[in-house]
């Protein structure tokens, strides 16, 4: 799943909400988040998905604010074994 939202809040409902698409994830799942949010959010998120074991990216599409971002290798690893398989 692939998410781009306007802001820090949108994001946490989106995946941490009553209605969040965490709480049906699996961990073949895959979550690429596109927003350009604070980095409080991001680690955040990362803990949720990291402690489910769900596969979660930080891809801010404007670069975002040149703080170091919290992307776990072994996520990268797996989005490049998810994306070989479509090829």
């Amino acid at each position: 799943m692939i998410t781009m939202l306007p802001a820090s809040g949108h994001v946490r409902e989106c995946y941490s909400g009553t209605d969040g698409v965490l709480q049906s994830a699996r961990k073949d799942n895959l979550f690429i988040d596109c927003s350009t949010i604070d980095r409080e959010t991001v680690l955040e998120v990362v803990g949720k998905t990291t402690q489910m074991g769900v596969s979660f990216l930080d891809a801010p599409v404007s670069g975002g604010n040149n703080t170091p971002r919290a992307i776990p290798s072994l996520d990268v690893a797996r989005v490049c074994c998810y994306f070989a398989a479509c090829i």
